[in-house]
């Protein structure tokens, strides 16, 4: 029997092992060897977590959320003869870390015309950028390298406006 059937726990993307995730320990009232199992829920091919003769999960390898955000591991123990088998679950859920950079909308690059005269504060041009992160990892701000003093970028929107008059 499981002291706990199911369970949820958090852990943070790009965790290494040998992280104990979890731990899902079982009695036997025989006291028969428990033998452990993950049954459901691991990524085939690639398993992420492993399950010792204690109950205990652990990561084989870093967990990425934005390729996978959540697992629902299905874990079953088994005991002697005649064999009996008990199922517990976990529910893991990755938390993201601020692991990827912005990427611009147009990756080759802006190009934006005004013309000559053209007042200040006119919007010219907007670049756009987003971020495969979450949450307050995924915000994005703008800021210009070099203008000459002629140009401005709102941090927020990417709106690229003149700051005085034009002139060729």
């Amino acid at each position: 029997v499981f002291t706990t059937e199911e369970q949820a726990v958090d852990v943070t993307e790009e965790q290494g092992p040998p992280v104990l995730v979890a731990q899902v320990p079982a009695t036997d009232a025989d006291l028969a060897v428990l033998v452990y199992s993950i049954v459901a829920g691991d990524d085939a091919g690639q398993p992420k977590f492993t399950i010792d003769g204690a109950g205990d999960i652990t990561l084989l390898q870093a967990l990425n959320r934005e390729a996978r955000d959540f697992y629902r591991l299905t874990i079953e123990v088994t005991d002697g003869e005649p064999t009996h088998v008990r199922t517990a679950y976990v529910n893991v859920t990755v938390l993201d870390i601020n692991d990827n950079a912005p990427v611009f909308g147009q990756p080759a690059g802006y190009v934006f015309e005004a013309l000559e005269n053209t007042d200040a504060g006119v919007v010219v041009g907007t670049v756009s950028a987003t971020d495969d992160d979450i949450g307050a990892n995924q915000a994005v701000q703008f800021f210009l390298m070099e203008s000459g003093g002629l140009f401005a970028v709102d941090a927020d929107t990417g709106a690229i406006s003149t700051t005085g008059t034009l002139d060729a």
